[in-house]
């Protein structure tokens, strides 16, 4: 390795990355890279020859956005494995940096809820930017629902916190089986939670979306001893009548749940 101020990439990520100059040539790979690709040296090799981006037609497009600050991250497939690529730009030299997870890699079971498998808000928003980068592309609309039950501090207050882990767990379950592989879904906190439905036609698709889950949260669930029910309440906003934004799609969501 030529520069030792990458070293410290051997050491410190565990997954595959590379270093592209500004003409989108490779210009380091660490250890785990070498190794997906056969020890086969990138070096000076173009990006594109390795590399695909699901929602983009070139690498160009991508770093673009990215220079601009509109996204850092996509799916990607790497040497023909199917990764998701978060990447950043070194202002300083126009380096860029990419690093690729595999989706079955310990860092989503890492980033998701111990609890419930759920994925952690983190990923949850990383999750809906792309959802929301791909409506926009494509002029389609998407939902995001913010969940709360109704019912669960009862059920903790009587039967204990492990009835309600299992609550949580089972309606967890439910809602995540439910989902299209296109939609996204997170454990907010507590008895929340937050989802994008995806690729709607119309707005009302959402209501109806929305009416098909609170049935399966009211479904009995078994807690050994007996069976419980809860209920939810669920806010829904836009994309992109309500916003263009994670955060504002998931306030005006949370104040149409408490209206």
């Amino acid at each position: 390795m030529e520069n030792p101020l990458y070293e410290i990439f051997h050491h410190l990520i565990p997954l595959e990355m590379c270093i592209i100059n500004s003409k989108g040539l490779i210009i380091y790979q660490n250890k785990i890279m070498l190794e997906t690709s056969m020890n086969q040296n990138l070096t000076d090799k173009h990006i594109d020859e390795i590399l695909i981006l699901e929602s983009y037609s070139n690498i160009k497009s991508f770093i673009e956005e990215l220079k601009n600050k509109i996204t850092d991250t996509t799916e990607c497939r790497l040497l023909g494995k199917v990764r998701y690529l978060k990447a950043a730009i070194r202002n300083d030299s126009n380096e860029i940096y990419f690093v690729f997870t595999p989706f079955d890699f310990d860092w989503e079971k890492q980033n998701n809820d111990t609890l419930t498998g759920l994925p952690t808000r983190k990923l949850f928003m990383d999750r809906t930017m792309q959802i929301i980068y791909r409506c926009q592309r494509h002029n389609q609309k998407m939902a995001l629902l913010f969940l709360d039950l109704n019912g669960f501090k009862p059920v903790n207050d009587t039967y204990g916190h492990k009835a309600g882990d299992v609550v949580l767990k089972v309606i967890s379950q439910r809602i995540n089986d439910s989902l299209r592989k296109t939609d996204a879904v997170a454990r907010y906190g507590g008895d929340e939670f937050v989802l994008a439905l995806t690729e709607l036609k119309e707005g009302i698709h959402a209501s109806l979306g929305a009416k098909r889950i609170l049935k399966l949260v009211e479904a009995p669930i078994d807690i050994g001893s007996t069976s419980v029910c809860v209920s939810a309440s669920i806010g829904i906003s836009i994309f992109p009548e309500d916003g263009t934004d994670v955060n504002d799609l998931i306030k005006k969501a949370d104040s149409a749940m408490y209206r």
